[in-house]
């Protein structure tokens, strides 16, 4: 199979969405299949790509109606010979078909990490007349895209997100991330990681934990357009000394293991990788009881879900799992079997190598 991915997020921008296609690339590329990222130029993905060997063909996104980067794109998939494309974001979308409008195309495939397809005319002509299939991770959101009857005509499939429960040992960090704060090496912890956004809900974390008594520290890893209003809440709720936000941070799968308790206060999700890799760190977690999370965490035993933005609720999860130090090892060693046992990369590689040769074997038979 040749396949090409596309993504136009900003140079800067490393998310979920962003996380899975260098995964499912690299994975696709292992087995031995001609795959590619588009996108753009210098960017974190890029880099991601390349450290994992994967070939990037840099792309200008610019404004959808845009000629000259529809005749490169119509380029790159004539000349590459792509039999699929795997796009992100609708504006993928919008240029692939610009760039196949009098000409044969690919199987063109969107990946929905949120249910942010819309019943507008767009989304209507794209997808009625464009994109041939929508993998999701979690079936809350193909059930919310199987309302729509202009969707009859695509197909929908649920590719759970993976992560590799060896990545994530319970016994590495050695106390680094607290030294590098200065946080006493018996201070329980707190940690959330993920996009500062208002759809984390992480100003109900910090309202949470600002009535929590005694000692303990909270980091906050990953950037995003909210981290100045977050910073001044912390002062606001006089627990700036007790809060750290680290910025974004390459060595997730080293730090996790210092966190004592993970808090994933979602006011919405699809299939979360930070729970996920929380998961597979062995860590116990609190987390909304959303879709996409509720899919993860099935049991009581595996985590603690609490209504999405109830500050009580998330506060006195966190105080019970901090005084009962044997339900966290014991929650957390749970959490970790699960996910090894049913999300991981190779099963999600599996789907999506099925998946992709299916619609390329019928597009095919059609042509």
């Amino acid at each position: 199979m040749r396949i090409l991915f596309m993504n136009s997020i900003k140079a800067s921008g490393w998310r979920g969405g962003e996380k899975w296609m260098v995964e499912a690339a690299s994975g696709l590329n292992g087995r031995g299949h001609a795959v590619g990222l588009a996108v753009r130029p210098g960017s974190v993905m890029a880099k991601r790509a390349r450290d994992r060997k994967i070939p990037v063909f840099p792309m200008k996104y610019g404004p959808d109606i845009d000629p000259m980067n529809a005749l490169r794109l119509k380029h790159l998939l004539r000349h590459g010979r792509i039999d699929l494309v795997c796009t992100n974001f609708e504006k993928e979308n919008r240029l692939l078909a610009l760039a196949t409008l009098r000409s044969s195309r690919p199987v063109i495939v969107a990946r929905k990490g949120l249910p942010f397809i819309f019943n507008k005319w767009r989304y209507r002509i794209i997808y009625g007349r464009w994109v041939k299939h929508i993998v999701t991770p979690s079936e809350s959101i193909a059930s919310h895209f199987r309302k729509y009857s202009w969707l009859d005509q695509v197909g929908i499939s649920v590719v759970p997100n993976g992560v590799c429960a060896d990545t994530y040992a319970s016994d590495r960090g050695a106390g680094r991330l607290r030294e590098s704060y200065g946080v006493r090496p018996d201070t329980p912890t707190l940690g959330f990681i993920g996009d500062l956004a208002p759809q984390k809900g992480v100003d109900y974390l910090l309202r949470a934990v600002s009535g929590i008594e005694g000692r303990w520290h909270l980091f906050i890893v990953g950037d995003g357009g909210e981290k100045n209003k977050l910073e001044a809440l912390c002062e606001s709720l006089s627990i700036r000394g007790k809060t750290t936000f680290t910025g974004h941070r390459d060595d997730v799968e080293e730090i996790l293991p210092e966190m004592d308790v993970f808090v994933f206060p979602s006011l919405f999700e699809g299939m979360p990788n930070s729970v996920l890799e929380a998961m597979a760190a062995g860590r116990p977690v609190v987390a909304s009881a959303v879709d996409g999370i509720n899919e993860v965490v099935t049991s009581p035993d595996l985590g603690i879900l609490v209504p999405a933005g109830d500050v009580q609720e998330i506060r006195r999860a966190i105080v019970g799992l901090l005084e009962d130090p044997p339900k966290q090892r014991e929650m957390g060693k749970a959490a970790r079997r699960h996910v090894a046992e049913n999300f991981s990369v190779e099963r999600m590689i599996d789907r999506i190598d099925d998946l992709f040769g299916r619609l390329i074997a019928e597009n095919r038979e059609v042509d």
